[in-house]
This record gives C-alpha cells, structure tokens and sequence, in this order.
C-alpha cells in the first residue's frame, strides 16, 4: 500500500509540475500552450488511478 502512495504522489507532483508549465507557457508563448497538455493530462489521469 506504502508504493501505491508514493507512485501517486509521485504523479501528482508530476502533475503540478507540468501545470506550471502549461500556465507559463499560456502566458509567455500562448501558440505553444499546447505542448505541455499531453502532460498534464496523462499524469493527471495516472494521478487519479484512472491508468
């Protein structure tokens, strides 16, 4: 159970990583904002437990 937690948070923090880069992205380069959603979609999905 202790590496089912750890792997998550892993992914969250994966997450807000690649969400921070989508919205500094957004804001300096909004024609390239797309590049980071594979990202954070994907570990936002494996985040949830979705995947």
């Amino acid at each position: 159970m202790t590496s089912a937690k750890e792997t998550s948070r892993k992914y969250w923090i994966y997450t807000l990583i690649s969400f921070v880069a989508f919205v500094v992205l957004l804001a300096v380069l909004p024609e390239f904002f797309w590049l980071s959603l594979p990202f954070l979609l994907t570990f936002g999905v494996k985040a949830y437990g979705a995947m």
